[in-house]
């Protein structure tokens, strides 16, 4: 039995179920399709499924191995793109599977085509750490949800500063970028990034993450030494522009 992984970045929801009941209900004899869930490796998906809306941003987030280019799919949008395969807004699950059988009921998914060899896609990145310092519970979760698709999985949360970090200790963690989220009216956001900034070890980047109604702290963020700002409730577009950007 072969099994073909199929991986959907950025999809609405009715589409994204269209995937899920056609990838349920299709393949044939020897042949399962199956839906890539976080937390499995992303290196196995044969098929990447992606919205025209955000398709340079998925492009962006996605790595992909270099030995087997999965075949590309890309969902609405009046223009093609180059070495993608196109399907219509709103998706209709006997197209997509009518496109997957073409490919891979007589071929096996392990020497796809190499339509899409020509796309230049960037390198997984190497990530340490990430520090998500004094987030409410709702942008945690949210940032965890979206940085997944970046391969950014080494998250660690936490609310006050450590003793090590505030004593200016040997440093117990090296964080490459860090997520404060600030509170006007709370201090705790300014001695987080007073701290960062004294480290030996100093992240690459700090985004600050405005709580809603204190959108005009962004200038104060910038001058305390952030290198982003980002406003609550978190928005994709722009959480995915800032992640382009790291």
């Amino acid at each position: 039995m072969r099994t073909v992984w199929v991986k959907a970045i950025g999809l609405g929801a009715a589409d994204a179920e269209s995937v899920e009941t056609a990838l349920r209900l299709g393949g044939g004899q020897g042949l399962h399709y199956r839906a890539l869930k976080h937390g499995q490796d992303e290196d196995e998906a044969h098929v990447v499924i992606m919205d025209a809306d955000s398709f340079e941003a998925g492009m962006a987030l996605l790595s992909l191995p270099d030995h087997i280019p999965p075949r590309i799919i890309r969902v609405g949008g009046s223009a093609t793109q180059p070495g993608a395969s196109q399907l219509a807004r709103p998706l209709v699950g006997t197209d997509l599977l009518a496109l997957l059988d073409s490919w891979f009921d007589d071929a096996s998914p392990s020497t796809p085509s190499p339509m899409n060899s020509t796309i230049s896609i960037s390198a997984r990145p190497v990530v340490r750490q990430v520090l998500l310092a004094h987030l409410p519970l709702e942008e945690a979760m949210y940032l965890r949800a979206r940085m997944a698709l970046a391969y950014i999985t080494d998250l660690e949360e936490l609310h006050a500063i450590p003793t090590w970090l505030e004593q200016k200790q040997t440093p117990q963690h090296v964080w490459q970028y860090a997520f404060v989220y600030v509170h006007g009216e709370q201090p705790v956001a300014w001695q987080w990034l007073q701290a960062l900034r004294s480290m030996e070890f100093k992240p690459e980047k700090v985004v600050a993450i405005l709580a809603p109604g204190y959108s005009h702290w962004g200038e104060a963020c910038l001058r305390k030494g952030c290198d982003h700002v980002l406003q609550a409730p978190l928005q994709p577009a722009a959480l995915i522009a800032c992640l382009q950007s790291l």
